[in-house]
């Protein structure tokens, strides 16, 4: 599946009204890539990023992901970006 992914790396910045509005579009937030997206366009690069996502917070409380469902989804999420890559070769 593919979703919409807000980076940020201040997300404790968000709005209520912020949140709402990803929750309800079923986007997800997450931290880790504006950095590399921060650096990309720092030194004039292209970047991309694969997300997995392990766990999530709803209803005033985290949920952790289960680990071999997570495991699983890794391990995919690196096989496909890596047959991806080989056909750049191509």
């Amino acid at each position: 599946e593919t979703v919409t992914a807000l980076t940020t790396d201040a997300p404790l910045t968000l709005t209520a009204a912020d949140v709402a509005r990803h929750r309800q579009a079923g986007d997800v937030v997450e931290m880790e890539a504006a950095a590399v997206f921060a650096a990309a366009r720092r030194r004039g690069v292209r970047a991309g990023a694969v997300l997995v996502v392990s766990d999530h917070y709803g209803d005033d409380d985290w949920y952790l992901g289960d680990p071999p469902t997570v495991a699983a989804a890794l391990s995919t999420a690196v096989s496909d970006v890596v047959g991806a890559l080989r056909s750049l070769d191509d």
